[in-house]
């Protein structure tokens, strides 16, 4: 049995992706230290925000309980996807325990990804949970929602290279 959600929503997602100028280093355009992120050789997503969020109890059938609680959050959302290449849509990021007797495993749904795959396409995915206030036009850190495009956003942070 899946412990309670940490962040309630009303079951159905509303998501949409978009296309969106390719923003370069994904990791340069992270809005705050609170996100998720899977990136390798420039490729990958980022993601801040929580739409949806769950921990698995302990146990061997962990995986299997992520599997099923995924399935029915995905099966049950509305999803707008105009790019439609691996990663964008409706994605959640995960870790699991090693140990099945430890606490610990958790899915994300993120409400905001910026993806890219390294070839010059990247997109914008939003998530919201029905009834959530629609994302403000910029998001954090100058990263765009879908509504404003990635060319016109504020200077994003960068890193110091000393």
């Amino acid at each position: 049995m899946l412990s309670r959600p940490e962040r309630p929503g009303s079951g159905r997602l509303l998501v949409r992706t978009v296309a969106v100028p390719d923003p370069g280093d994904l990791l340069e355009r992270i809005p705050h230290p609170d996100v998720v992120a899977w990136v390798h050789h420039g490729a990958g997503l980022v993601g801040w925000g929580e739409a949806v969020r769950v921990t698995l109890p302990a146990g061997d059938d962990r995986f299997t309980a992520g599997e099923k609680w995924l399935r029915s959050v995905f099966d049950a959302a509305d999803v707008d996807d105009r790019v439609r290449v691996r990663g964008s849509g409706l994605v959640a990021f995960g870790t699991f325990t090693f140990d099945a007797s430890s606490d610990g495993s958790v899915l994300i749904v993120p409400r905001t990804v910026l993806g890219r795959d390294g070839r010059g396409r990247a997109w914008l995915t939003t998530v919201l949970a029905r009834g959530d206030d629609p994302p403000e036009p910029s998001a954090p850190g100058g990263t765009p929602s879908p509504q404003t495009p990635l060319a016109t956003s504020a200077p994003c942070r960068t890193r110091s290279s000393a």
